[in-house]
């Protein structure tokens, strides 16, 4: 009798237990439901959403006359999503042909399994164009859609966009005319001079603005790691060639 006694005090002990547990677990779920729903919401899209930013197109830069010194140009990325490519040896060929990358490259990153995988960027726009004409699975760019956990799109689900915003257009004091004019110049000086260079400043004494500023030798801003001396460059310890550089570079 005492044993059985024992044992169900036992068993309500631990039904008050599970009840208390269960009990939590509710209130838990009723919490998260009704006060962090927006949070969970949020973290929820992040997972599923494979987002891709859409450049906003720069300001324009402009001299003190309106003409246009630097302005932009379209250029793509050409990216591959590895769970929906349809025909992998299609693709390869392609992006071969029309990027004029080696096949063992591209078969590297068309074969890596990743939710989205770049294959080349600031490709021009016409290659990019000619590329999507082809209408290969998994290589089509897509700006926001919904995947599960592998990167597959689920079917039925819009495609959110969102528009940036263009850059504004930047107005300097430069002179493009007397830049010119001042460039020819100073080259000029430095054949006659047997100069190892030249710097001209040309600035308005009323107020400081920069009316044209150049210096020769002048270097390739799309290559700017480039000495001028070429045949010095593989002579030199990274010290000194981070010093040549320096002083290339200083306008």
């Amino acid at each position: 009798m005492r044993n059985k006694t024992y044992n169900k005090k036992k068993m309500f002990v631990i039904f008050l237990c599970a009840g208390a547990v269960l009990l939590a677990l509710v209130g838990r779920l009723i919490y998260l439901m009704l006060f962090d729903a927006e949070y969970y919401q949020n973290r929820a899209e992040q997972l599923h959403e494979r987002e891709r930013d859409i450049k906003a197109a720069r300001g324009e830069i402009v001299d003190v006359n309106g003409k246009v010194l630097a302005t932009n140009r379209t250029v793509c990325t050409i990216s591959v999503i590895y769970n929906q490519v349809e025909d992998k040896e299609a693709v390869i060929q392609m992006l071969v042909r029309e990027l004029g990358m080696s096949e063992s490259t591209v078969r590297k990153r068309v074969e890596k399994v990743s939710s989205i995988e770049r294959i080349k960027a600031n490709v021009d726009k016409e290659t990019g164009d000619k590329i999507r004409s082809y209408d290969l699975a998994g290589v089509k760019g897509k700006i926001l859609t919904t995947t599960d956990a592998r990167g597959i799109e689920l079917n039925g689900v819009a495609e959110d966009r969102m528009e940036p915003e263009a850059g504004h257009t930047l107005q300097i004091s430069m002179d493009y005319n007397i830049q010119e004019y001042v460039q020819q110049e100073a080259e000029k000086v430095m054949e006659q001079k047997q100069a190892e260079g030249v710097s001209i400043l040309l600035m308005n004494p009323k107020n400081g603005e920069i009316k044209a500023m150049v210096n020769v030798p002048e270097f390739n801003l799309n290559d700017p790691f480039t000495l001028h001396e070429k045949e010095e460059e593989g002579k030199l310890t990274p010290e000194e060639k981070q010093d040549r550089l320096n002083r290339m570079w200083r306008n």
